[in-house]
């Protein structure tokens, strides 16, 4: 579970780095941040968090097909691409390969 969490810090770091921060950097972040909370005991669905990251790639996209008519930043969207499939990857393993145990207080 540590390594999973640490590649993915290294992955938003790198985007960061390479893709300069924007809105759609926050996006992925809250995305992210959401699912390291389970270091914390605070489990999130994965499908919540990919949908989160595809949104964040789409609305790029969306964004970028509507203001950047004729030259679109190509590298930019792939490398988006990129760093949201190995975040991806890298929940889905950590959703299969870990059991997270969860508990109700509430008994009836």
């Amino acid at each position: 579970m540590n390594a999973i969490m640490i590649i993915l810090i290294i992955d938003t770091a790198l985007q960061l780095v390479l893709c300069k921060f924007s809105l759609w950097y926050i996006i992925t972040l809250c995305a992210r941040v959401m699912f390291m909370a389970r270091m914390f005991g605070i489990a999130f669905k994965i499908k919540t968090c990919m949908i989160i990251e595809a949104v964040a790639w789409c609305s790029m996209l969306l964004f970028h097909f509507l203001f950047h008519k004729g030259n679109l930043p190509w590298l930019h969207i792939l490398l988006y691409l990129l760093f949201g499939g190995i975040a991806c990857l890298l929940m889905f393993l950590d959703d299969l390969l870990y059991v997270y145990v969860t508990q109700d207080d509430t008994e009836d």
